[in-house]
């Protein structure tokens, strides 16, 4: 009885001194650190004393990329200096909000935000004097497309870029073509953009590829494609440039600097306009109004660029050759392919047929894991990320779908019989600002743009 007692002393001192709790209660998640808080005195301080709040929260941002840019947008890197207290109650709320996002996404209300970005707005707001070309069409500032990196928002508006820091929410740039560079009797707007780094590419209906310098806003490089119709997508990729063109042409582009791009090879596996590029760490996808999706492996389309093949010049680029052969081909919507999405090996699909497919990519091809139907017109643009789909439409809807669902349902049928129900997480109708065009997502916001609606909308879930 004694050394029991003896035993029993040791560990009450023990589960009292806060190295010994530390190391425990890092073993904790969210719903047994918040029980050890409410248990004693001692274990509540030893939480906040070992910063056991701001821990668990570093161990939320590990698991995935994307948790870790949630974590990031929400305050993961506040510095706090010696404010124990105070640093332990921001990762305290830090970690609630994180799990009630992740748990209860489908039931929380989003606040909507917006970039205005028409020329009236920008002007008004910023201090610009911009008076573009297009203003006499009564068109209130139509966002073409748009896409962002870490610190910036670049948007095409008709035929002009803006540049839009993302922390304060500013126009820091307008990057107008100028006006000797534009084809004379041909719809200059623009249909797509891609940014990477400095580089800021545009590509309009003339049938042109206009490179940027986002440091210095300087025009640097026009790439010559009219031959091939409208430029109608962009993808920037390491050290290359991709280009989708409406005789259905894929060209890969080597891009050395803001000045100098050279053309490394033209693939032809569609046989009408190229609408949409998506590139994954493994796979490039391309869709096509010909109603299927080209899919390629890296090897298959980048050149491997060594140290010495920096050098190559526009007169010099033989070491630029590759295969070009076409991986797999997506066949079974039944209408035109407007837009793609490839994540991993997880491919989603938008169509004219109103359905939204899903396909699992693998070495000998593909499967169709799911056709998502819902959609009563059109679908112009999908997008993903780990754990639901979207897609929208010509009516100006915005479908969101469990992700975890479609692709974890032990029977896949492909057929799309099921409920859309079993799927559909939520739906928002924004018919008033007319077709969702664009659709993006950092963290717990979703970004959108319409037609003729002149502003980014922007819907934060926390």
């Amino acid at each position: 009885d004694s050394l029991l007692q003896e035993v029993a002393m040791s560990c009450h001192k023990a589960l009292r001194t806060f190295d010994v709790l530390e190391n425990i209660f890092s073993f904790l998640e969210l719903e047994s650190l918040d029980n050890v808080c409410k248990t004693c005195s001692i274990w509540s301080e030893s939480v906040v004393q070992s910063l056991m709040w701001k821990k668990l929260a570093y161990r939320f941002a590990s698991q995935t990329k994307q948790d870790f840019t949630i974590l990031s947008q929400k305050g993961l890197n506040l510095n706090f200096e010696d404010n124990i207290e105070e640093e332990s109650d921001h990762f305290e709320k830090l970690c609630r909000s994180f799990s009630n996002f992740k748990t209860n996404w489908k039931s929380i209300e989003p606040k909507e935000t917006f970039l205005c970005c028409a020329p009236v707005d920008v002007n008004k707001n910023f201090g610009y004097e911009w008076s573009p070309w297009w203003q006499w069409k009564n068109q209130g500032g139509w966002i073409a497309s748009f896409t962002f990196d870490e610190k910036y928002l670049l948007c095409g508006v008709i035929e002009t870029l803006q540049v839009w820091d993302l922390d304060s929410s500013e126009c820091v740039s307008i990057f107008e073509t100028p006006r000797d560079d534009i084809i004379a009797g041909v719809d200059i707007a623009l249909n797509c953009l891609d940014l990477l780094g400095d580089i800021a590419v545009s590509g309009s209906n003339e049938g042109i590829i206009r490179v940027w310098d986002i440091k210095t806003g300087k025009y640097c490089k026009r790439l010559e494609c009219s031959e091939y119709g409208a430029v109608d997508a962009l993808k920037l990729f390491q050290n290359f440039l991709l280009s989708g063109h409406d005789d259905g042409q894929l060209i890969i582009w080597l891009v050395k600097s803001p000045h100098e791009v050279i053309l490394v090879s033209t693939l032809v596996h569609h046989t009408d306009i190229l609408w949409g590029l998506d590139i994954s760490t493994r796979f490039v996808v391309s869709c096509s109004e010909d109603k299927s999706v080209a899919v390629y492996l890296h090897s298959d389309i980048f050149p491997e660029i060594s140290k010495s093949d920096r050098n190559l010049s526009i007169n010099n680029k033989e070491n630029l050759s590759v295969p070009g052969h076409l991986s797999s081909r997506l066949v079974g919507h039944t209408a035109a392919v407007t837009f793609v999405s490839v994540e991993c090996d997880l491919v989603v699909s938008g169509s004219r047929d109103r359905t939204v497919r899903v396909w699992q990519l693998d070495t000998s091809g593909y499967t169709v894991i799911r056709v998502l139907v819902g959609h009563t017109e059109l679908v112009h643009y999908v997008a993903q990320d780990q754990d639901r789909i979207y897609s929208s439409d010509d009516n100006g809807e915005l479908l969101v779908w469990d992700k975890r669902k479609v692709v974890d349902r032990e029977e896949h049928s492909g057929g799309g019989g099921e409920d859309v129900g079993d799927y559909l997480v939520k739906r928002f109708d924004y018919g008033e600002r007319g077709a969702i065009d664009c659709i993006k997502i950092m963290g717990t916001k979703v970004y959108t743009s319409y037609d003729d609606f002149g502003n980014i909308a922007i819907n934060d879930f926390w």
